[in-house]
Formats: C-alpha cells, structure tokens, sequence
C-alpha cells in the first residue's frame, strides 16, 4: 500500500483485504469502518484492534483455541499416564494458565511431597531451563510431557529434547506448540519416538489434484509458488464470498416458483489451506480465525492425529537381577 486508503478508495467495496503493514494497518482502520466493509486482516495484530467492530476478521489462527484440543486429546488417550506439564512463564504464561483452567486436576504446588502421587503435574521451568523435568519422568508409567512453550522459548524445548533423548528407557509422548514444526533444531528420532502431537492451521494438501492445479496456473502467471499470505487471502476471499451470497436474498421471481431455493455454490472452489471458522471476541468484537486440527509425527511424517492407531496398553519394564531395564528384542 504505497498511500493511505482514502473513503472514496473503498467506498463501494463490500470486502477489504490487508493492507499487510502495521503502521499502513493502524492509519486506515477507521477509514475501513466508515466505509462499512468488511475488513479481513492478513497480519498479525495487538488484540485490540480486533475488538474495534464486527466488522473485523483476523485469519492468522489465534493460538488460544487450540487448547481445548490439546486437553481433550491428552484426557483420551493417556488418562491414566503420568501426565507432566513444563511451563516456560513470561510471554507464554497466557497460554499456560488456560491449559491449567480447563485441565480437570488441580495440579499441585510445585515444592509438594505429593506430586508423585498425582496423574498430573507442573513444572515451572522458564524459556531457557526444563526446571525439574528429567526428575520427574517415572521409569514405571508411560510419561507424557505437555508443553505449549513458544519460538521465545527455543533454549527451553532444546533442553527438553535432550532430557528425553537421555531418558531412552521408557515410554515418553510429548504434546508442542505448533511452532515446533518450525524449529530447525528439532530432529526426527525425537519426533518418532515421542510420537510428538502439534495443533496445525493453514496446511496445505499437495497431494490434492485441485490444489496442484491452483498452485501451477498461478506459478505461471508469476513465475514464483503464491506466499503463505497468498494462500490465506484466497481462502478468505473464498469465505467471505460465500457468507455474503448465503446472506443475500434471492430474487423475488425466483422464489414464487420455488420457496426452497437457495443458492448453488457447488461450483465455487474448494479452499486450498484453510475452511475458516470464527470465533466473535464479544458480541459487538471482531472474529478470530479458530480453524486448527491436531497432527501427530508417525511412520516418519506428520498425520492427521484422528487417522493414528490408538496407543495399546502400558507394559511395566522387566529388570534383569542387576536392576537394569531389559531391552525387547
């Protein structure tokens, strides 16, 4: 955006898109309100921009409606394990605290005698150290380490990866942020073996013949793979042209004949990343995008964590007459 929008710029549109920068973003808000359009924001904002009217959609997917799907999942399959929670504090304490809201055990303090009685615990670490952790994984439970530590807190979930790596006597599955797909440092034997579950928005079916075919007439149009941003704004676009049209009244003469009919959207594309769902903030706020799905590293990728076979039962390790833990063969 090379000027600031001006009203009559936008006066007869009913959707705005973007624009991508902060500052251009900030000076052209009202502009956009007074237009009466919709404004679909492409970029990363403070909040409370996003409570200005509900006129206003984020499509960024907004991390605090993963949680819930993180809790569920955990309760489901390891209700029984030895459930650890490491909390890194500072800029992910927000995220942290609703995972201790919505989790249904109180956990305990962490200077506690009982916290080795209890199925769910809490480390309070920070986005440098794992505190306590390697004392805490019990050779005779199969563990699971819970972490929704952020990209701030890599020197955390380094330290983290290495405390299982050395720990390589017993059952351990670890629940990330989903921008542990996104740190270099994060190997693939720490992945296969924790079995490690991530919350996904916005990927990308490339198998997908309808997809390939998007993606290759716009590579040819110009001569590069459309951005992140790209992706997004077409599934928007897609979104918002659907919710428009479903809302618009159908012409009078066509309903005399049939007091049934609604539009035929069956042959408008399919999204390419993104079915988005809205999240209103409040009942006057705006919309976040709340689209995520679980996946877990299996067979060396990551799969749909609903396509995953369920985990069989925990087998106590055998020792041998020395103590030491007896490998299968």
């Amino acid at each position: 955006c090379a000027r600031l929008w001006e009203l009559e710029d936008i006066d007869s549109c009913d959707i705005v898109m973007g624009p991508l920068q902060q500052s251009m973003l900030s000076r052209s808000i009202r502009t956009v309100e007074n237009s009466g359009a919709e404004h679909i924001i492409l970029t990363k904002v403070n909040p409370h921009i996003v409570r200005g009217g509900d006129h206003i959609r984020s499509i960024l997917p907004s991390q605090t409606h993963f949680i819930d799907m993180v809790v569920e999942k955990v309760l489901t399959d390891h209700y029984t394990d030895n459930v650890i929670f490491v909390m890194a504090g500072g800029a992910d304490t927000e995220l942290e605290q609703q995972f201790l809201d919505k989790y249904p055990v109180q956990p305990a303090p962490y200077d506690s005698l009982l916290t080795d009685t209890l199925r769910f615990d809490t480390i309070m670490g920070s986005k440098n150290s794992i505190g306590s952790l390697k004392d805490k994984i019990q050779f005779y439970e199969r563990n699971v380490i819970v972490s929704l530590a952020s990209r701030r807190s890599r020197s955390m979930l380094s330290s983290l990866q290495s405390a299982v790596q050395r720990n390589d006597s017993t059952e351990i599955y670890v629940y990330a942020n989903s921008d542990l797909m996104d740190l270099g440092f994060i190997d693939l034997p720490f992945l296969s073996r924790t079995r490690t579950t991530i919350p996904v928005s916005g990927l990308v079916d490339w198998s997908d013949t309808t997809t390939s075919e998007a993606v290759s007439i716009f590579r040819d149009l110009f001569d590069t793979d459309p951005s992140d941003y790209a992706i997004r704004a077409h599934d928007a676009m897609l979104d918002a042209f659907i919710r428009k049209v479903a809302s618009a009244p159908i012409d009078s003469a066509i309903l005399s004949e049939d007091s049934l009919t609604t539009w035929d959207l069956s042959s408008l594309p399919s999204p390419i990343s993104t079915d988005y769902k809205w999240d209103q903030i409040t009942k006057s706020g705006g919309w976040l995008n709340s689209t995520w799905d679980l996946n877990t590293f299996y067979e060396g990728r990551w799969c749909p964590s609903d396509t995953i076979p369920s985990l069989t039962p925990f087998i106590e390790p055998e020792l041998d007459e020395e103590g030491f833990f007896i490998r299968p063969e």
